[in-house]
């Protein structure tokens, strides 16, 4: 493989630079609705235990021990 095949080509790097554009101006128009009307966002952590997916880390600890308890 000659270096020329790891490079994006020409076409690739407009794709890229179109969808990072589109990204940008979804963002910013979100934003700019949630200024008029006076929405927040905040960000939550999402504790992952095997298949499930809890907002509180004590849940998924629980989870897990009751688990353990069942195979011990």
């Amino acid at each position: 493989m000659s270096k020329d095949q790891n490079q994006p080509t020409q076409k690739q790097s407009t794709d890229s630079s179109k969808i990072d554009l589109k990204r940008k101006l979804a963002e910013k128009n979100k934003l700019e609705v949630m200024t008029k009307y006076n929405i927040s966002c905040e960000m939550i952590p999402v504790y992952h235990y095997k298949t499930y997916k809890y907002s509180n880390l004590d849940d998924a600890v629980s989870q897990a021990k009751r688990e353990e308890n069942i195979i011990t």
